[in-house]
């Protein structure tokens, strides 16, 4: 049997073992607390940012998607047609849209005068059909300043792009504020609502396509007009272009080559992009600009403001007491059409018969009929259109 002494002594070193081993547990466990107990709020901190950060990054995702969805359901409109085709009166008309920014000519500073631009065959004389190389970087520059304007990039957008007294844009809403940076800012945020619009009779259809081709919410609408009409037009009110010194034939042929181009590349436009580009005559505006313009606002899926019907009334040259009909609803106002005939006064036979045979298969297109002699020339009363499926 043990001796007491011994077993006392194997007690105390068990418990001054398990004393030691307590007290080096503590002594380590307590600083790991301490530790994470200072180290606990700091690293909150940075989740919570981190949190923050996330939820902002989403919310900015997020607006990145409403903006570019909006944008995206918003038509942008390109107005395409000729100097003197009745264009100006087109572009008003469709300016009145509840939020509209316009953008009126805006390649006349970049164009030559009497020049328009070809994708394949450059820049061409209006005058005459001669065409020149266009360089890359002047083709490039001014397609992209178009996408710039209608994708609401105004930050990058050439400020000469929209420069013009005509133009409805963030440039000449703020042009005379007090502090133009913080309007210019606030239209900004309401572009991608805005219907943005360009008018112009410096493009070809080819350009268009292009356009069409990368900008998936783009309307045309394609303005024509009687090429009787429109060079009896560019003859009394352009200088530059000095009709009376060249062959009528050459107007002709450069006017009409350029139509039927045009319009051949928009029929195949239209089988490709369905309800996307539309053809408007201007002598449809002339003679029944309410019900036209109602036609127009429908292809673009857009109603006009609520007072439009006067506005437009009032803005039709003529007496109202020449309307026929009640002056709220008249399809017909007798001065506007005078004022698309006024050519059959003013042309001579001879000039409406070379323009006639340059431009027979336009007039198979959009039912202009040929002049066969001063009888009928003269005789506002007798149309020199027809009807048909295209324009009725």
């Amino acid at each position: 049997m043990e001796h007491p002494v011994g077993c006392w002594k194997k007690c105390i070193l068990g418990l001054t073992l398990i004393a030691v081993l307590i007290c080096y547990y503590w002594t380590t466990k307590i600083p790991v607390k301490i530790k994470q107990k200072m180290r606990g709020p700091i690293e909150y901190e940075n989740n919570s940012r981190e949190r923050t950060a996330k939820i902002q990054k989403a919310a900015d995702f997020q607006k990145s998607q409403d903006t570019a969805k909006e944008l995206k359901d918003v038509p942008v409109v390109l107005l395409m047609t000729y100097m003197r085709s009745g264009s100006t009166f087109l572009g008003d008309i469709v300016q009145q849209l509840p939020s509209v920014l316009y953008s009126y000519e805006p390649l006349r500073r970049y164009m030559e005068k009497g020049y328009y631009l070809t994708r394949d065959r450059g820049s061409c004389n209006t005058s005459n059909g001669k065409c020149r190389n266009t360089l890359e970087n002047k083709y490039r520059f001014i397609i992209d300043n178009i996408k710039k304007f209608f994708n609401c990039d105004s930050q990058k957008l050439d400020l000469k792009f929209t420069r013009s007294q005509k133009s409805n844009t963030w440039f000449q809403l703020c042009a005379h504020e007090a502090e133009p940076e913080k309007c210019v800012s606030k239209v900004i945020s309401l572009c991608s609502s805005a219907v943005r619009i360009i008018k112009t009779i410096r493009l070809s259809m080819d350009v268009v396509q292009e356009l069409m081709e990368n900008i998936p919410n783009l309307k045309v609408a394609h303005l024509l007009r009687d090429p009787r009409g429109m060079i009896n037009s560019r003859r009394k009110t352009i200088p530059y272009f000095q009709y009376n010194k060249k062959k009528m034939s050459q107007i002709a042929r450069a006017v009409c080559d350029r139509y039927h181009r045009d319009i051949s590349i928009g029929q195949s436009l239209k089988v490709k992009y369905p309800n996307r580009i539309k053809t408007v005559l201007y002598e449809q505006i002339a003679q029944r600009p309410l019900e036209t313009s109602i036609r127009i606002f429908k292809f673009l899926g857009l109603q006009p403001k609520r007072n439009f019907k006067s506005w437009l009334m009032e803005h039709i040259a003529g007496d109202p007491k020449m309307s026929v009909g009640h002056p709220a609803f008249s399809t017909v106002r007798a001065n506007s059409t005078v004022t698309a005939n006024s050519w059959r006064i003013q042309l001579s036979l001879d000039n409406v018969m070379d323009i006639d045979r340059e431009c027979s298969q336009v007039y198979e297109y959009t039912g202009y009929l040929a002049v066969k002699n001063s009888t009928v020339l003269k005789n506002l009363n007798i149309s020199v259109r027809k009807k048909n499926t295209n324009f009725p």
